[in-house]
């Protein structure tokens, strides 16, 4: 493997100092042709069918990610770029130009790696020409990038461009060089081993990150910064695995320090980043209490978190003993083991909840975060137990008591929020267990289902009729979400070979008649597996860009309407500033259900819905394994009902991609969106998916403590509390000290 190194300077300060760029050099693929895997696929820029764009020596004015003189990709992985020069040349700079903006989300690639071959049978490995550039994330920004002297010789060039979250966006790319040499040696990489080549480099690049993650954490978490610590040091490539072992190893030389038993035990928020090398700090208790807050027919989650300071791998048996007689009922209590999980931005964190009985096997060093959770499943009352933790080894018996308190409110349908995980049932993880995954969907209360595109009988191009295989297969979908509140009939009409379904849109006389008859068949298809009209959502357009897909959704609002007054539209709207004012309020008036980015709740745009009558949702995009259960999940409910939204969301419940899964981030194009792993034949939950299942339930806590409000002072105290843990979500103890609050009013119960 040979790696090079580069420096990054700015365009400005290269093109004067830089003695490569002499005026023998020339870009030698200007106007040149190339080949681009995978296909660019973002709407608002080119195609780049001809496969000149980014060589046409045309810079992209205006902005940059609504240009077509720009190429883009969404939610796709490893960009790839293959020039043939045509002749042998000596290389000396690549330039590309490319853009940034955090508001909407877009970054700097984070790598772009050059390969070289003579005869595009053998290459070398160049190396990565972003290595040294500064790539934050930050306001919008187009930059070109511009490598150091390669002083390469070659016919063939291949760069490998990764990508840095959900978007990349290119303009021109440059090769800098001028005829003549000749290939050097080193050239060891077969074209049929070079993806795999370069996912290795991607993958050690990776375990680097995570290692030099874990160190960092470790110095956070350090509970005796004296002299008698051990001394952590800067990790290498080739020491990764080994050096892992050492900061765990690090980990329990540093607890043993503070601490006289070999197996220790804390507690705290279950929802907090948990990671492998997390230590209990000087304040924590050897045996924390729990107590568990519960409605009827609720659950509520909390965490006992241990490591051992052995120098060996040991096991520990656990058990819930109860206090009370086996003649009374105990609330069910499940045990599940937090696993660590690798981000894509480097991160080992604990999310995936493996359902465990009985026995623990611990490793020196390795912290444990043990997730219990209790059902309100009894009667209301208070249950009394303790949680035991049992080593193997000469260690004394830990013994954690808990309280579960069961309270009278109890949820039900009708208070819990309209609640959509975009959960296809036709996608992978799920799409071989759809009986499972429907059942882990209402134990989660996701009542919002939803018809794929490729679930639709679409009508057939000539006749307009639809095909008996589609019904039946549409029917056998609408079986399965019989108990959903509403369903979702997504038709991505932004697609346009959906759009072509019913005919040349141009045609709009035309077009609508077709649109016409395949609402009435859809209508009496839902009619006929039992549906009510008034359950079904038609949802023409995800997240409108334009005023041309406004058009889109309000012409089909108006054609449906047309037909029955019944029957209601639906949309998404990621950003509404992209929207003009005229647009919004078109779909405000248009749309029977808004569901709007959460960044967009607070705006006067979202009064305005509301102002019309319209049903307000929010949901959120931010579900990746980093995002805060307790920020991300748990407390969207909250936000919503302080600001009257009837409906919450995310993307999505089973979203791994196109390949790979969701134990893996960087198997695939981007990191995975999904709250649940895949297990033998499966379903496992995570900690997201879990604090998402309790915002549900607070949503309806709220609104029977809300109604159960008898003074202008609880109202105060209410509203204050409310406020107070959404602006400080960080605060878990005065979220539990205001859960009680609420379960008190909810239940009749005075303090």
């Amino acid at each position: 493997m040979y790696f090079f190194r580069f420096y990054y300077f700015s365009c400005f300060l290269f093109f004067i100092f830089s003695p490569c760029l002499s005026f023998s050099s020339t870009n030698i693929v200007k106007n040149h042709q190339y080949h681009l895997f995978p296909e660019p696929n973002y709407s608002l820029t080119s195609k780049d069918s001809t496969r000149n764009i980014l060589t046409d020596g045309q810079y992209t004015s205006g902005h940059f990610w609504s240009s077509k003189s720009t190429v883009g990709w969404q939610q796709n992985g490893l960009i790839r770029l293959d020039f043939d020069l045509q002749g042998i040349y000596l290389i000396q700079n690549i330039h590309f130009q490319t853009a940034r903006g955090i508001k909407a989300g877009v970054s700097f690639p984070s790598r772009a790696d050059v390969y070289i071959s003579a005869d595009a049978k053998i290459y070398k490995y160049v190396g990565n020409i972003l290595e040294s550039a500064d790539l934050p994330d930050g306001p919008y920004l187009v930059k070109k990038f511009i490598s150091p002297s390669l002083n390469e010789t070659t016919r063939y060039v291949s760069i490998f461009i990764s990508p840095k979250g959900n978007y990349t966006f290119l303009d021109e790319v440059e090769i800098w060089g001028k005829p003549g040499g000749k290939a050097e040696s080193g050239f060891n990489i077969p074209v049929s081993k070079l993806r795999n080549f370069q996912s290795a480099i991607i993958s050690n690049e990776h375990e680097l990150e995570i290692s030099s993650f874990l160190q960092q954490r470790l110095v956070q978490q350090q509970v005796s910064p004296s002299a008698s610590s051990p001394a952590l040091f800067p990790l290498k490539v080739e020491q990764i695995a080994r050096d892992r072992e050492q900061l765990f190893a690090a980990n329990a030389q540093q607890i043993a320090a503070n601490y006289p038993n070999r197996l220790i035990c804390w507690s705290g928020s279950p929802w907090d980043i948990f990671t492998p090398v997390d230590n209990p700090g000087l304040d924590a208790f050897h045996s924390p209490s729990l107590s568990f807050q519960v409605l009827t027919n609720g659950t509520s989650c909390q965490s006992v978190n241990i490591v051992s300071t052995l120098d060996k791998v040991t096991k520990t048996d656990f058990a819930v003993i109860w206090d009370e007689s086996p003649s009374v009922t105990a609330p069910e209590i499940s045990v599940f083991d937090c696993l660590p999980v690798t981000t894509k931005s480097g991160i080992l964190l604990c999310d995936p909840l493996l359902p465990v009985a009985g026995q623990l096997s611990l490793k020196p060093g390795v912290a444990r975060q043990i997730i219990l959770a209790a059902k309100g499943n009894v009667p209301p009352g208070t249950y009394s137990g303790s949680f035991q933790l049992i080593p193997d080894f000469v260690a004394p018996v830990i013994t954690i008591p808990f309280k579960v308190h069961v309270f009278g409110a109890s949820i039900h349908d009708g208070n819990l929020p309209y609640s959509n995980a975009w959960a296809y049932l036709s996608w992978r993880p799920v799409k071989d267990m759809p009986e499972k995954a429907l059942e882990d969907l209402q134990k989660h209360h996701v009542n919002i289902g939803i018809i794929h595109p490729n679930q639709i009988p679409w009508p057939q191009k000539l006749t307009q009729s639809l095909s008996l295989q589609d019904v039946l297969k549409f029917d056998k979908a609408l079986s399965l979400l019989k108990n959903k509140r509403h369903v979702l009939l997504f038709l991505h009409l932004r697609d346009e070979k959906n759009l072509e379904k019913f005919g040349d849109y141009a045609d709009k006389p035309r077009w609508n008649a077709n649109l016409k008859r395949w609402i009435v068949s859809m209508r009496d298809r839902f009619v006929k597996n039992g549906y009510e009209p008034e359950r079904i959502l038609f949802y023409p357009v995800d997240e409108p860009q334009n005023s041309q897909h406004v058009e889109m959704i309000l012409n089909f609002a108006a054609v449906l309407k047309n037909i029955d007054s019944k029957l209601r539209t639906y949309t998404t709207i990621d950003r509404i500033s992209r929207l003009s004012k005229s647009d919004f309020y078109s779909l405000a008036q248009a749309c029977d259900v808004i569901q709007i980015e959460e960044n967009d709740l607070l705006s006067e745009d979202a009064r305005y819905v509301q102002s019309l009558g319209r049903e307000l949702w929010v949901y959120g995009v931010s579900g990746e394994k980093t995002a805060s259960p307790m920020q991300g999940y748990r407390l969207m409910a909250w936000r919503a009902f302080r600001r009257g939204a009837t409906g919450i969301g995310f993307w999505a419940y089973a979203d791994t991609g196109r390949e790979g899964t969701a134990w893996n981030d960087i198997d695939g194009a981007r990191p995975d969106y999904s709250v649940i792993y895949e297990g033998n034949n499966t379903i496992i939950s995570s900690k997201r998916w879990e604090a998402w299942r309790e915002g549900c339930e607070d949503y309806a806590l709220l609104e029977l403590a809300e109604r159960n409000l008898s003074s202008e002072i609880e109202k105060a105290e209410f509203y204050r509390r409310l406020d107070r843990v959404i602006s400080i979500p960080d605060d878990y103890k005065f979220f539990e000290e205001t859960r009680l609050f609420l379960l008190e009013k909810a239940s009749g119960v005075r303090p």
